[in-house]
């Protein structure tokens, strides 16, 4: 994974299926997508729906990302209480 962040240059945009394939800490993935962003790279997640290269998508992006990781950390409670 580092090899593809140092190889992006800006106006480039890192695509990803889901947050958790960039980094398993919320602070660490804001770190990561920050920097990015002052490189003048873009972001984007497909499962959460996340596109940092859209002045919404910049807006929106801490909260979605909180949101996102909750939502996955209910739903692995709600699994492991299952089986």
């Amino acid at each position: 994974m580092w090899k593809a962040l140092d190889y992006l240059r800006e106006g480039d945009t890192l695509v990803v299926p889901s947050l958790d394939r960039l980094g398993r800490f919320i602070q660490d993935l804001i770190a990561i997508v920050s920097g990015l962003r002052k490189r003048g790279v873009g972001f984007t997640s497909l499962h959460e729906v996340l596109d940092t290269t859209t002045p919404g998508g910049r807006l929106v992006f801490p909260h979605r990302v909180h949101s996102s990781v909750g939502t996955v950390m209910s739903c692995d409670a709600i699994l492991r209480c299952i089986t």
